[in-house]
């Protein structure tokens, strides 16, 4: 034989090698004759995959969100905020009867009207905020005659300075220990004269009234 036939014969060996390899490969793949090519080729191929994995469960249909019923649902989450913020409760005395009014505000405010209890007319209205059912923080209040007061609240007691705006022009200075006035107080009236006087367990004591120009005079 010669080296061109010998040539061709060793490209046809190689092409046929070839092609039953690869028929060997795809009958492996597609789980066929399994057990002829582990013959054939003297190994074990499997085709079979256990990846431990539990029954599959089916994903649900997607559904996509409902926009009018969050809307819905957040309107009615608003609606009931804004009517615990607006609740308004009856103040009452001993005997039952109404002599005020506190309703609750946006963010823990709440307004305290007080009634006079010979006409039933506004006497005063504090305004102050409410933290864990007591009331906390700087108040004000507002008598009908136009006087104001401020003081501060400190879980539901009023604590440190208070002062006193009277319509007049007038002002007070004073303080508050454990919700009683107490210590030193300053009243300084408009045309520059001042009275000075301590409240000693509530009561007003040793009062002096003090001149602008000085002079001072012992009221008690």
């Amino acid at each position: 034989m010669n080296e061109k036939k010998k040539l061709l014969v060793g490209i046809g060996v190689a092409l046929i090698t070839a092609l039953l390899l690869s028929w060997i490969i795809s009958l492996s793949y597609s789980g066929k004759k399994s057990k002829k090519i582990n013959s054939i080729l003297g190994t074990t191929i499997t085709n079979e995959y256990n990846l431990d994995v539990s029954e599959r469960k089916v994903a649900k249909e997607y559904s996509p969100l409902d926009l009018s019923k969050v809307k819905k649902l957040m309107g009615k989450n608003e609606k009931e905020k804004s009517k615990e913020e607006n609740k308004v409760v009856d103040i009452k005395n001993e005997k039952g009867r109404i002599i005020g009014k506190k309703e609750y505000k946006d963010k823990n405010v709440v307004v305290i009207t007080s009634f006079d209890l010979n006409d039933g007319s506004v006497s005063s209205v504090e305004t102050t905020k409410e933290k864990n059912g007591k009331y906390e923080g700087e108040a004000t209040v507002e008598y009908a005659n136009g006087t104001k007061n401020f003081y501060t609240y400190k879980k539901g007691v009023k604590q440190g300075k208070a002062e006193v705006h009277y319509s007049n022009g007038d002002r007070e200075i004073y303080k508050y220990v454990n919700g009683v006035p107490s210590g030193e107080v300053t009243y300084y009236y408009t045309n520059g004269d001042k009275e000075v006087y301590e409240y000693i367990n509530g009561i007003e004591k040793n009062r002096k009234y003090i001149y602008k120009d000085g002079r001072v005079e012992n009221i008690d």
